[in-house]
């Protein structure tokens, strides 16, 4: 911060000597009968040519496009490049190719207005059907979407591409050991739910509740809690994830609020088997790859969102 305070006040003076030394000049100049470094004619006069037109002048009318959002395609590891914007309807404007920028992935697409007709203007920002298709590095096509009654506007329109049929090729999960993670319940739909798993009531978090030790009080509490509220100070609502190398997407589960590990438990009731997910007395090892299995959760990319399976 020091360093930009002074940076700054160099400028200023920098500045400030300019305008001094342009001052200077000046007053030099008005004090002086003659000009230097112009010739005037003999007679006095000046000699002004016919200057520019208002014709020879270019008037910037703006511009009206969309942003194309193709995030979706990126994070599912589809080698998009491209696009190609093609209007459904005829004479509106030529079929576009354009590029897929690498940081953003968005592809922006402009028209000038002074390109274009007061109907097709009209027509654009009103809104028209296009089809966008998505191009490789070789420009073949690899995905077709139809947008509809896409508006045209100066500040762009973003449209997302959604890439619902576009197989999802990053399947290696990545979670930072050192990054607590919220879980949130997933309804039988395959909807995310608001309620978060909680280690702070004693209930278990999938089929049925475990029984309780009557000598000791209710055991293994993880719980469905009413609703997950993502507060940083909320730690039984928080969890650690540590990978074991050599087994796809397996991870061991560390409870933040206890520093113990979540377990695996499996319920049999009249011939119908259910899985909990519970707590364990546990604590965090540096050598949790000597965990049992019961110890090990196999996660899966599902949409947009880390399943346990």
């Amino acid at each position: 911060m020091k360093t930009k305070k002074t940076i700054l006040k160099y400028v200023l003076v920098l500045g400030m000597g300019l305008v001094v030394s342009m001052s200077c000049s000046k007053d030099s100049d008005e004090s002086s009968s003659e000009t230097p470094g112009v010739n005037l004619p003999e007679n006095g006069e000046l000699v002004v040519d016919g200057g520019i037109s208002e014709d020879d002048l270019t008037t910037f009318k703006g511009e009206i496009g969309i942003l194309l959002d193709a995030r979706p395609y990126i994070k599912k590891g589809q080698p998009v490049a491209k696009v190609k914007v093609t209007p459904n309807e005829g004479g509106l404007f030529e079929p576009v190719v354009l590029d897929i920028d690498q940081f953003t992935n968005y592809a922006s697409f402009k028209i000038g207005l002074e390109n274009l007709s007061a109907d097709i203007e009209t027509s654009l920002r009103n809104g028209i059907d296009l089809t966008v298709d998505l191009l490789n590095t070789d420009g073949n096509t690899l995905f077709t979407e139809n947008l509809s009654n896409v508006l045209f506007k100066e500040n762009g329109t973003k449209e997302i591409l959604r890439g619902n049929a576009a197989q999802d090729l990053n399947t290696e999960i990545y979670l930072n050991p050192d990054t607590p993670y919220f879980m949130q319940l997933v309804a039988a739909g395959g909807d995310i739910e608001t309620k978060a798993l909680d280690t702070e009531n004693f209930l278990s978090f999938g089929g049925l509740p475990p029984c309780p030790d009557l000598l000791n009080g209710p055991v293994d509490n993880p719980s469905i809690h009413t609703e997950a509220d993502f507060a940083n100070d909320n730690l039984s609502q928080q969890f650690y994830f540590q990978k074991h190398n050599g087994e796809e997407n397996v991870y061991s589960i560390i409870a933040r609020s206890s520093n113990t590990y979540l377990r695996i438990s499996e319920f049999n009731f009249f011939a119908i088997s259910y899985l909990n997910v519970l707590s364990s007395q546990q604590n965090k090892v540096d050598n949790y790859t000597s965990l049992s299995d019961n110890f090990k959760f196999r996660i899966k990319k599902v949409n947009d969102s880390y399943q346990l399976f």
